[in-house]
């Protein structure tokens, strides 16, 4: 270990000039230095700088008596708990072959890193693992504070710092934090705060927490102190509520850059879960809180909640969604303040009940009415049985009856029809014009109460059964997906024929197919067969079966299978 000191003497000048021989006094300007450096100042301290290469390393150069200890981490190696003592300002950093590791040792299960009250740590270019989370933890690191002194340990996390694989959580904060890059991920925590557990003063301006976990609140940050975030992101945590980051307790939060996306929580809010006892969030500039799809919205408990626009309001880039909730009505106040002028700069609203949108009115956002539109779609087939190298024609037909608003660029795409047709076609008749079908077909507007159809014809070209599926889709809102899909499947006849001969009655076509030649198939050399008239009863609670002029089927010499819907075979027993 090498240790270097500079010892700063504060109002003494280290030069001297020649003094005069008298007397023969000649080391009177060393004593006048060394009386000087006696009467200087009790603050009037050392900065010394360790190179450490063990945690030896690590415990003597932080016991130095200096204030300002600068340590240089010359090797990877484990370690045990270390406190920063009180009125020290540490600062430890990688040499250029690093970033080096320090890794929480097996026998460790408490903290690693305390920083004491009135106590500085800074971190930089430097890696604290928790042992890949196989040992059961407490934090990696801890600040210490005593607020009603009013006296903080200080924790800065800088560039090529990372926290990682702690199985207790990253930062436990009462102090001062400061994050101006670095990443803290991969920690988790068996109650809150899986990245940053935080009720003294939090401020990100750059770096990333992302894939932290925690069984309660707060994945990413659990906050029931100040959290200010200038910068960075919050993505891909997950907890129980409050994915990316838990409210509650008075905790307050303010956002002017950055972005909250991509979290998850099993029960409630993927990126805010804003509980009612917590206190305001503020937002503007290029905050960015959820996308349209990614469900990371602020999620408030109670209507009152308010989210306060600061100062400048919401420029071009950002975007904060919100949910609302079953206590919410159409001029509810999601937000307000100085509302951004900068159209690009949107708010949202996302999920829940999904009847709302958000609409800027002077200088509040409240929950307005949004369109929504309830589609069905439905499908048919003019041949449940085909054969190869026969023509099937789907019949599909989609309604905006329920409404209540037009639906606008309404699209219905088809899966697996490729597989089974080939030469496929599409017309608004029987009649034409037929032309190439393209997947998904667009449809355009429907309107609130009209309905659209159109119909699909292809040459079969394959024997399997197949079921087809199509699924209508549109620009607006649809409250239920239900309904949004609907299937026909077309049979290869010989997989239902169980014996020598039989027959196949298909309801969506009126027409029977049976087995002329008895050769135990039907294919292509057996006609469809259309009884005349073209009647038939099926009661299926006593398995019976009557088609008109049909006489050659007894019921001693007929089983009856009922295949389907819209489909049953009549089977011979001789």
């Amino acid at each position: 270990m090498k240790k270097d000191s500079t010892f700063p003497i504060a109002g003494a000048a280290l030069s001297q000039t020649p003094q005069r021989k008298s007397n023969g006094k000649r080391f009177l300007p060393l004593l006048w230095l060394l009386c000087c450096m006696t009467l200087l100042p009790l603050s009037v301290q050392a900065q010394v700088a360790y190179d450490v290469y063990d945690f030896n390393d690590l415990t003597t150069a932080l016991s130095d008596a200096a204030s300002t200890i600068n340590i240089t981490i010359k090797a990877d190696f484990d370690m045990t708990f270390v406190m920063i003592p009180p009125n020290k300002t540490v600062t430890i950093t990688s040499d250029a072959g690093g970033p080096y590791t320090l890794t929480r040792d097996a026998s460790e299960t408490g903290i690693l890193f305390t920083v004491s009250i009135d106590a500085v740590l800074t971190l930089e270019d430097i890696t604290i693992d928790g042992n890949g989370g196989t040992v059961s933890s407490d934090r990696l690191i801890y600040v210490n504070s005593n607020s009603g002194l009013g006296t903080y340990g200080t924790l800065n996390i800088g560039q090529g710092v990372t926290l990682q694989n702690n199985a207790g959580g990253g930062v436990i904060n009462t102090g001062i934090f400061n994050m101006t890059d670095g990443i803290i991920t991969g920690n988790s925590s068996p109650a809150s705060g899986g990245g940053v557990n935080n009720s003294g003063t939090f401020t990100m301006s750059g770096g990333s927490i992302t894939l932290n976990s925690a069984v309660n609140g707060g994945g990413g940050v659990n906050n029931f102190g100040t959290f200010i975030m200038n910068g960075g992101a919050i993505m891909d945590n997950s907890a129980g509520y409050g994915g990316g980051m838990y409210l509650y307790n008075n905790g307050v939060f303010e956002m002017s850059d950055g972005s909250i996306t991509d979290n998850s929580a099993t029960t409630n809010g993927d990126g805010i879960y804003w509980y009612n006892n917590a206190g305001d969030i503020t937002v503007s500039g290029t905050a960015k809180i959820g996308t349209a799809t990614d469900g990371n919205a602020i999620t408030r408990t109670v209507s009152t909640q308010k989210i306060k626009i600061g100062s400048g309001g919401l420029t071009s880039g950002a975007n904060i969604y919100v949910d609302a909730f079953s206590g919410d009505a159409i001029g509810t106040v999601i937000a307000e303040g100085s509302v951004a002028i900068d159209v690009s700069a949107s708010v949202g609203f996302f999920n829940y009940p999904n009847i709302f949108d958000l609409a800027a009115s002077g200088t509040a956002i409240e929950l307005t009415a949004a369109p929504y539109a309830d589609l069905t779609i439905q499908m048919f087939t003019d041949k449940s049985i085909p054969v190869v190298g026969e023509t099937v024609t789907l019949g599909i037909t989609v309604r905006n009856f329920k409404g209540p608003d037009n639906a606008p660029n309404v699209k219905v795409s088809l899966t697996d029809l490729s597989t089974k047709l080939i030469n496929i076609e599409t017309a608004s008749s029987p009649s034409g014009p037929w032309t190439a079908w393209s997947n998904p077909q667009s449809l355009g507007t429907i309107n609130y109460s009209a309905d659209e159809a159109f119909l699909i014809r292809g040459t079969v070209n394959s024997i399997a059964t197949i079921t087809l599926t199509a699924t209508v889709s549109s620009d607006i809102y649809d409250p239920v997906s239900a309904n949004n899909t609907a299937s026909v499947t077309l049979f290869n006849p010989t997989d239902l024929i169980p014996t020598n001969y039989g027959l196949i009655f298909d309801v969506a076509s009126g027409k029977g197919r049976f087995d002329l030649n008895h050769d135990g198939l039907i294919d292509a050399g057996d006609p469809e067969y259309l009884p005349a008239p073209a009647s038939w009863n099926l009661n299926s609670g006593t398995q019976t079966l009557t088609l008109n002029n049909f006489s050659w089927i007894t019921p001693a010499q007929v089983a009856l299978t009922i295949i389907g819907e819209n489909l049953f075979l009549l089977s011979s027993q001789r």
